[in-house]
């Protein structure tokens, strides 16, 4: 907290939180898990590209966000917004060529 925001803390008697952005996951290895509340979908352009983008909060209080892989594109919905949920990395497929999801 800088000293400005502690002295307006003290002055108007409010508890001030810092919000930090959301930090970019993407998984590095297979089996790795990732798990929280997912927050919401939005589509983002990456490289000139529409992408779809996951932002989740985890269950230490961090917000996290991800790019969507075609399979979970397929099955993460804007109806699961609000609900638990867990993602594994299984790995990629080595039958689709990178860049063409």
């Amino acid at each position: 907290m800088t000293a400005t925001a502690a002295l307006l803390d003290r002055r108007n008697g409010r508890e001030l939180e810092e919000i930090l952005a959301p930090e970019m996951f993407s998984f590095t290895a297979p089996g790795e898990t990732i798990a929280g509340t997912l927050l919401s979908i939005d589509s983002v352009t990456v490289k000139g590209k529409r992408v779809t983008q996951y932002r989740l909060r985890l269950d230490d209080d961090r917000r996290i966000q991800l790019l969507a892989t075609y399979d979970l594109g397929r099955k993460l919905q804007i109806e699961h917004i609000g609900r638990f949920v867990e993602i594994v990395y299984i790995g990629e497929n080595k039958e689709v060529r990178k860049g063409d999801n």
